[in-house]
């Protein structure tokens, strides 16, 4: 009777822990944009482009005409920039794709658990298209 008793406790408490970890791992949220920016690059000369706040940026597609084609994190300020620089004697257009990533935890969203779970995790990608104009 007592190992009935015992049993039915532990299949509810492990229950319980199971729907605290579900709740927990719903309030994960993905979130995608898509942005164009033109730049004009004079030829031979970098060009540094400040992409605001982020967690991480990536080269989702490399331009054609570069020497130079770096996208880096600022560890301190969190900010993301991409340089630039068209290769030797080049005129006209040229394109990067770049992807950014930021992500947000909130923890005043609370929960149902008592383990001190309940944040929410926003993960945002936003997808910049860069339309380069090298000319004088």
């Amino acid at each position: 009777m007592r190992k009935l008793i015992l049993l039915s406790l532990l299949s509810a408490a492990g229950m319980t822990l199971v729907s605290c970890m579900k709740n927990y791992a719903d309030n994960i949220f993905k979130t995608s944009s898509e942005e164009t920016m033109n730049i004009k690059v004079a030829p031979n000369q970098p060009y540094l482009l400040n992409l605001g706040d982020a967690a991480g940026v990536t080269i989702s597609r490399a331009p054609l005409h570069s020497v130079i084609s770096e996208a880096t994190i600022n560890n301190e300020t969190m900010s993301a920039s991409y340089k630039y620089q068209p290769v030797s004697g080049y005129l006209g257009n040229d394109e990067v794709l770049l992807q950014t990533t930021k992500t947000v935890v909130d923890y005043s969203s609370g929960g149902s658990c008592n383990y001190g779970g309940g944040s929410t995790t926003t993960i945002s990608t936003k997808y910049i298209t860069v339309k380069i104009q090298v000319a004088d």
